[in-house]
């Protein structure tokens, strides 16, 4: 299969830069990610988890919310768009993302993650669960689609020993 983010990634050494459609881009290897996620595991002790999970939760959301801006229309249509989301999650490697229920009149999706980035052996040690980055990512992806706010739920998560992550996402 080809992997169209690769096949569109230019470099330009005169600049050092990357660029996917002319938009930068920067690669970055997972255990960076991982120590990202162990310091926001630390900097939780000292201050709040549940304030690192908001600020987990917005940077997601804010990532879906322009994804969805910037693709949406290109894509024609909320059921396109999401074969393209999940087309583009894996080929970005954050995982496989495969919709397990489209409810378009009731506005709910359930969506399943696996082999997920924020899913390594290391990150079970951490005292947050990095998935508040894809609840947030797509309740940003959803709230574009459906135009309103939704709340995001994972049922399921690799973190606490469960198979795959899901997540049901509703009308608030």
């Amino acid at each position: 299969m080809i992997n169209n983010i690769i096949k569109f990634l230019n470099y330009d050494e005169a600049t050092a830069s990357l660029t996917y459609h002319k938009e930068r881009m920067f690669l970055l290897h997972a255990n960076v990610l991982a120590e990202i996620l162990a310091s926001f595991s630390e900097f939780a002790q000292e201050i709040d988890t549940e304030k690192v999970k908001q600020i987990l939760y917005s940077i997601g959301f804010n990532y879906g919310s322009r994804l969805a801006e910037r693709y949406t229309a290109q894509v024609e249509g909320g059921g396109k768009f999401i074969a393209f989301m999940c087309r583009i999650t894996r080929e970005m490697g954050l995982g496989n993302f495969e919709p397990v229920e489209l409810d378009w009149q009731g506005k709910q999706l359930t969506f399943e993650v696996t082999n997920s980035v924020l899913v390594q052996e290391n990150y079970q040690e951490l005292k947050i669960n990095p998935c508040a980055f894809f609840k947030g990512f797509l309740a940003g992806i959803s709230e574009a689609i459906f135009e309103g706010k939704k709340t995001v739920e994972e049922i399921e998560c690799v973190n606490n020993g469960d198979p795959s992550c899901i997540f049901i996402i509703k009308q608030s």
